[in-house]
């Protein structure tokens, strides 16, 4: 089990369940139009994990009841833009002031937080084909 209140996979977990999860950056990455939120998640490189992301509306009400709520990891009592579009000019943001979403224009500055998906370590190497050779402590190749 993980424990919600410390930082791990690279910030707050939002929800886990059988490996699977969300977690939510430990703190603001800042004021920024919509598109600017979006660059700055995609492009952030935190703890040691580059797979951030702005997140769904969905999510923001999930970060808002599971970690703003148990008081966890100092949010503002403030607006959070979400990746979620409403129009090519808007985008839907939420409230941490009162839990509630809406909708505005993408051009204002809101706050952001980033987030990522965790799956299961087996679930990740998963698929992937390595050709590159590895030598273990005693140097043997594989």
């Amino acid at each position: 089990m993980i424990e919600r209140n410390k930082v791990t996979k690279g910030g707050y977990v939002v929800y886990e369940k059988d490996g699977h999860g969300l977690v939510v950056s430990p703190s603001d990455i800042g004021l920024l139009t919509w598109k600017n939120a979006k660059t700055a998640c995609d492009e952030l490189i935190l703890n040691g994990y580059s797979d951030w992301r702005l997140p769904s509306i969905k999510e923001l009400e999930l970060i808002y009841k599971n970690v703003y709520k148990a008081g966890i990891g100092n949010f503002a009592r403030d607006v959070y833009w979400s990746s979620t579009e409403f129009s090519a000019y808007f985008a839907w943001y939420f409230c941490f002031f009162n839990g509630y979403a809406n909708d505005y224009d993408k051009g204002l500055t809101y706050r952001v937080r980033a987030v990522r998906t965790f799956f299961p370590e087996s679930e990740t190497l998963q698929g992937q084909i390595s050709t590159e050779t590895k030598t273990d402590v005693e140097k043997n190749k594989f």
